[in-house]
């Protein structure tokens, strides 16, 4: 059985899982779905075409599936789609898609900050965590286990890949590859996310390898094409290779790089 607190506003096409909890003033509305083990704390809003998995937590204020903050959008019908088991801390904004059937969608175990903003369009993987103020431009790709950190704004059609780190205050106009370390603005690459790489539980010589592939694409002396050929050669069997090489070859922004001058190898 569900605890809706009598405070709270259920409109009448919202589909409420078992043992959902939902906290005074809050608004659920449209044709939201909303899954087992969720918990909406009080004063949230959630509307439009937005379906919810389970074991959600949803802190004051969050604001989710209202109209894309774009001048394009004419009133089509998409939605936002969250997996199971995230986080929306406190004034969290996840808008729909702007797209007839498009949506934005929001992966498992991911853990969004206070004033979290995630526009339309986007996509955020798995196990992520993106800090205070973190900002996604529209369509803004966000892949598993990466760390976004505050006060960042992501430019539209930015890709983070995995394990990736964006640093605190960052912004970021070029795709910020998998297992690399980010920061500035704009945003520039410095290096390796070993920490995060040790912490998810990355071997020793996957690590060094990772590093090789690093050095070898920005610190290489041959040609843009030929270092792709050189990690294919070494690294394309290899798995977080495979993972590094297809996300560099699908880029359509360009790939942020190292500064020219005082960057970190490591």
């Amino acid at each position: 059985m569900s605890d809706v607190h009598s405070t709270a506003i259920i409109g009448p096409k919202v589909t409420i899982g078992k043992n959902v909890e939902i906290g005074p003033y809050s608004i659920i509305e449209g044709e939201t779905e909303i899954g087992d083990n969720t918990k909406i704390m009080s004063h949230c809003h959630i509307t439009g075409y937005t379906r919810i998995g389970r074991g959600n937590v949803f802190y004051p204020y969050s604001s989710i599936g209202f109209e894309p903050k774009d001048l394009k959008f004419k009133g089509e019908k998409s939605y936002v789609e969250i997996g199971d088991n995230n986080v929306f801390r406190e004034y969290t904004n996840v808008c729909r898609a702007t797209s007839e059937d498009g949506a934005t969608k929001i992966g498992n175990n991911n853990l969004l900050m206070t004033y979290v903003s995630i526009a339309h369009g986007c996509r955020v993987g798995n196990n992520v965590i993106m800090a205070n103020l973190a900002t996604l431009g529209g369509h803004v790709h966000i892949s598993d286990y990466a760390r976004i950190g505050g006060v960042t704004a992501l430019h539209q059609f930015v890709k983070v890949g995995q394990y990736a780190i964006l640093g605190a205050g960052s912004k970021a106009n070029m795709d910020i590859p998998p297992f690399t370390v980010a920061d500035g603005t704009p945003a520039r690459l410095y290096g390796i996310n070993v920490i995060n790489l040790k912490r998810s539980g990355f071997k020793l010589q996957d690590i060094r390898n990772i590093k090789q592939m690093y050095k070898t694409l920005f610190y290489s002396a041959d040609l843009w094409k030929a270092r792709l050929a050189l990690i294919e050669n070494e690294f394309g069997e290899f798995e977080y290779g495979r993972m590094f090489l297809d996300f560099i070859k699908n880029s359509s922004r360009g790939i942020a790089h190292p500064p020219k001058k005082g960057a970190n190898e490591e």
